[in-house]
């Protein structure tokens, strides 16, 4: 009776498997717009801003559920956005500078005294600098402006010859900029830089600092290999973590741990940014920024219109990487506990340089993807636990069958180069 019904089993599985794709971690938004997006602010967790190119200005005060399109009337690409409270916010952008008082109903525009405002932050309810570029003569330079009367007015604190690539300031002494081969550190509220050479000649993009000394860059151009770069005192030294293809715009870092970064799709670590797994597919566009309001909910905006927001951490169905070691080999464990009531955790095991794939026959077709599906005692897929790119590492997801009845059940993993089926029990 045993070996009839697994044959029964293995047949129903190849005519009833389907490509059912799971749950993603980031789900994308219907943003209203298809401008490019630039710049996210969130001032709550109910109340968030991002502004763009066109003079695309979008609210949601229902944490992203509905957003909402707000109309300056000033035309320009905006670059960044920031308020000070709910009521006063700035905008800036190309020849732009605008400020509202009433939560972004109306705008009016401010002095501006360079070109092209990129970059914004504000310390307290007055005091902010704002990145600024601009032309003398023939040559790009860079400026640094402050204002201490929450916007109104600005005057320059800092110039120099050059145009930088990125800014982040850890509070209002302390603050750094990026460039070719070069970051600019300031411990004195920018009234002096130092220039610090990264070791590299190529561009770098400043993407997160957990404190004056620990920070991450994106350095890499056409002639030099991409990394994502981390310092740990004071940007003085830079060490190699992680090999990536294209450059990275995007990146946030919630504790010395975990982290995200984005092009066209989101990558996280847990490791502190030493190893990285996928966990969005491909947008086909390009992401610009990164941002979370706690440990488990942020928000991703880029070309296109697109934002992404996440309220699990960006896990897909509870999938992590459980330790740092790369397996030797393919593996399927058994699920523990067996039996079970009403979930349990199946570990699986990829190897390095495996390309996996999977598609509605349950064979493999295509790159880097990796199929966990569970079944019934009938062979009746009832749940796609994974079902998407996954770097080289072991990993665990749970099975929340509280939904189910009691009985046998089996869980399948599917790859290009290995398949294995575990039965399981689930008893109530």
């Amino acid at each position: 009776m045993k070996k009839i019904i697994v044959f029964l089993f293995s047949i129903l599985i190849i005519l009833l498997s389907k490509n059912i794709y799971s749950q993603g971690g980031w789900i994308q938004q219907n943003s209203g717009c298809s401008s490019n997006l630039t710049s996210i602010f969130i001032l709550d967790s109910s109340t968030i801003y991002v502004v763009g190119y066109g003079s695309r200005i979008i609210k949601t005060t229902n944490g992203g559920n509905n957003w909402n399109i707000l109309n300056s009337g000033i035309s320009s690409n905006y670059w960044s956005v920031w308020f000070l409270n709910q009521n006063t916010g700035l905008i800036i952008g190309d020849n732009i500078l605008i400020r509202t008082t009433n939560g972004g109903i109306n705008w009016n525009q401010s002095p501006l005294i360079h070109e092209f405002a990129r970059d914004l932050i504000f310390f307290n309810s007055n005091t902010g600098y704002m990145y600024c570029e601009g032309v003398v003569g023939y040559y790009p330079y860079f400026y640094i402006s402050k204002s201490t009367n929450a916007g109104v007015s600005w005057f320059d604190v800092s110039s120099w010859l050059g145009s930088e690539e990125g800014s982040y300031f850890c509070d209002i002494n302390n603050g750094y900029i990026s460039g070719y081969n070069n970051i600019y550190k300031t411990v004195n509220s920018c009234l002096n830089w130092t220039f610090i050479s990264t070791g590299t000649y190529a561009y770098n993009y400043v993407l997160n600092f957990l404190n004056v000394d620990t920070g991450y860059i994106a350095s890499g151009d056409d002639l030099n290999p991409f990394y994502i770069r981390k310092t740990t005192d004071g940007g003085y030294s830079w060490s190699n973590l992680y090999q990536i293809t294209t450059p990275i715009f995007a990146g946030y870092f919630i504790n010395s741990l975990t982290g995200f970064i984005g092009r066209n799709n989101i990558l996280k670590t847990t490791n502190g940014g030493y190893n990285w797994y996928i966990q969005s597919s491909s947008y086909n566009t390009i992401l610009y920024e990164i941002k979370f309001i706690n440990q488990l909910t942020g928000f991703a905006i880029g070309d296109n219109g697109i934002i992404l927001k996440t309220t699990n951490g960006g896990e897909s169905t509870g999938i992590s990487p459980i330790n740092n070691n790369i397996p030797s080999d393919f593996s399927l464990s058994q699920n523990y506990p067996n039996p079970f009531n009403p979930t349990t955790k199946i570990k699986f095991d990829i190897p390095v340089d495996s390309r996996i794939r999977g598609n509605d026959r349950g064979r493999v077709v295509g790159s880097d993807r990796v199929v966990l599906r569970v079944y019934d005692i009938l062979g009746k897929e009832i749940e796609t636990l994974v079902n998407e790119k996954l770097n080289p590492g072991t990993y665990e997801v749970t099975f929340d069958a509280s939904k189910y009845p009691s009985g046998v059940y089996f869980y399948r993993l599917i790859t290009d180069n290995f398949t294995d089926t575990k039965r399981m029990i689930l008893l109530k």
